[in-house]
């Protein structure tokens, strides 16, 4: 069984037809983390609790409605 489509045709019953998924929220977060480590932020992302918060929030817009992304990222002014 695909679990992935699985889960999208619950997530399109449950949500509705004009749900649009383009991606894997998993493999976001996972490619996220790789940036993370890129970035040499790997140490501060397991240290810092406000700053792992606000990596996991941006991730999270993925499930922000397209036109509410830019008001989602101003909701915090995080500076790196």
């Amino acid at each position: 069984m695909d679990f992935k489509k699985a889960i999208i045709q619950v997530a399109i019953t449950r949500i509705g037809d004009h749900l649009i998924i383009q991606g894997c929220f998993y493999h976001l977060c996972q490619s996220s983390h790789m940036k993370l480590q890129e970035l040499r932020l790997k140490n501060k992302y397991d240290n810092d609790n406000n700053f792992s918060h606000y990596c996991s929030m941006v991730d999270s817009l993925a499930f922000s409605p397209l036109h509410k992304v830019i008001e989602g990222m101003g909701a915090t002014q995080w500076r790196i």
